[in-house]
């Protein structure tokens, strides 16, 4: 009798423990890891789509990658941009992403170049040379054609994920608020090799915007926007 008492006992503040427990305050609301992985990469790709809006030579580029299909330079791209754009938490899961979607059709672009002649290779510097995107193009394609059905479809899969994620992607609002104060002055300002210069564009704009200029994520997202990246990738 004593030991069936006991038990009770302990289910009974158990049971107390249990219900006080489920009814504690969280100190923030709850977020579904895999949700929250999502919204991150959802929000570093939305400021790489931005960083190409506002700096054109960035845009440039990633627009003659996707012309011609080259997997592995859009990825070496986009990965050099978060890392220069993005915060910790967004770039860690972000480039994990890029991995996985894009490493296999990367692959079979290197080996593709790889195998080029050395006819081609002048073919493509003569055109590069000369800012003939459209011949650039036309060959990667032709390229492309010659490639496995199997392969070609990873590739068109691949580049079409990525297209999808730059365009749906969704910066934070705080960008777009700052975005949206930039005046000509303050861009030609932001491209200047002069780092007193720039520094002071910066510090000016978070200003303007009523943000601290100690905020972390918007400076890194503006510096890392008109970084420089001449030769990086050719």
């Amino acid at each position: 009798m004593i030991i069936v008492v006991i038990l009770l006992l302990i289910v009974t503040s158990l049971k107390s423990t249990m219900a006080d427990d489920a009814f504690q305050p969280l100190d923030e609301p709850y977020e579904d890891p895999e949700e929250s992985e999502d919204r991150k990469v959802s929000e570093c790709f939305g400021k790489v789509r931005v960083s190409c809006d506002l700096n054109p030579e960035f845009s440039s580029a990633i627009d003659r990658f996707t012309r011609t299909m080259r997997v592995d330079k859009l990825r070496e791209m986009i990965e050099w941009k978060v890392g220069a754009i993005c915060n910790e938490q967004e770039k860690e899961v972000t480039i994990s992403l890029l991995c996985d979607e894009l490493s296999h059709s990367a692959t079979i672009v290197k080996e593709t170049v790889h195998n080029l002649t050395d006819y081609d290779r002048d073919r493509l510097n003569m055109w590069s040379n000369l800012n003939d995107t459209i011949s650039e193009r036309n060959f990667y394609v032709e390229k492309i054609k010659s490639l496995s059905p199997a392969d070609t479809e990873i590739l068109t899969n691949s580049l079409n994920s990525l297209i999808s994620r730059l365009v749906n992607g969704d910066p934070p609002e705080c960008i777009n608020e700052v975005i949206g104060l930039i005046t000509p002055e303050e861009k030609r300002a932001l491209s200047s090799p002069d780092p007193a210069i720039f520094e002071k564009a910066i510090n000016q704009l978070l200003n303007k915007s009523g943000t601290s200029s100690e905020s972390g994520d918007l400076r890194l997202f503006l510096s890392g926007t008109w970084r420089p990246f001449h030769g990086i990738f050719t």
